[in-house]
């Protein structure tokens, strides 16, 4: 259930989604909360093993420098699975140091987005999903140097706009129909929160996508959304079904 304040977030970024120009205002607050001001969509994402040692190295990286990094990642979506399986450039690097950090997608990033996700006569195949995904430090330091501790297991109000635009002006022109959703790895303190959201053109709102699943060595494991160290692998007999799904997917 969505308060007052996480209502008037929405309203302000589908006002701006009404404009292809992206506004120079950026939302620079976090008043939407992924597991109490969304719905759930109920799609079980699958990360693979390349992908999963990317959050890690995401993660390893974030935590030791305070830097923000991320990237694309690519993948394909049949029914309610989503599979993914590649990345390429990094985003450009913002540093942890100041309260306004942030990464950015790059020319390099876009262009290797449009090569992958076009329909054309030298990609049969395109890739259907694509995942903007980032990470937040622990905390900041502001120009003056004093330390301060933001909402870093949110998507800030700017993210989810992003996200948001992707989906809405970033469709391929070769009638090859993209799900863009956004992922965070959220270091705070002494662990690290994993999470997706999607944004729906349709109801014009986000949904929290919490079925998180990466592979390792060919076994299966269940993200902990709150402590990705606690994540646990899924017994044999309870993954049949998803592990069909993937393989239709590969």
């Amino acid at each position: 259930m969505k308060g007052e304040i996480a209502i008037q977030a929405l309203k302000e970024i589908n006002n701006m989604l009404k404009t292809k120009v992206i506004s120079n205002d950026e939302l620079r607050d976090a008043r939407i909360d992924h597991t109490t001001n969304m719905g759930k969509c109920y799609v079980s994402v699958v990360f693979n093993e390349k992908c999963f040692k990317k959050l890690i190295e995401f993660n390893n990286k974030t935590r030791s420098t305070l830097t923000e990094c991320g990237t694309f990642f690519y993948g394909r979506m049949k029914g309610n699975t989503i599979y993914v399986e590649d990345f390429f450039s990094d985003f450009e690097l913002g540093q942890g140091e100041f309260a306004d950090a942030a990464v950015h997608v790059t020319n390099r990033n876009l262009q290797e987005k449009k090569l992958l996700t076009e329909r054309s006569e030298v990609n049969h195949n395109p890739y259907n999903v694509v995942i903007h995904f980032h990470t937040h430090p622990s905390y900041g330091i502001t120009d003056e140097y004093h330390v301060i501790k933001t909402k870093t297991t949110r998507y800030s109000d700017q993210d989810l706009y992003t996200l948001a635009y992707l989906q809405k002006y970033h469709q391929p022109v070769s009638n090859n129909v993209i799900v863009f959703s956004g992922g965070l790895l959220a270091v705070d303190d002494c662990r690290t929160q994993i999470s997706m959201v999607y944004y729906d053109l349709i109801r014009k709102d986000f949904y929290n996508m919490d079925n998180i699943y990466y592979m390792y060595q060919d076994k299966l494991f269940k993200f902990n959304n709150y402590d990705i160290t606690r994540s646990k692998q899924l017994d044999e007999s309870n993954c049949i079904k998803l592990k069909k799904e993937l393989e239709e997917l590969k």
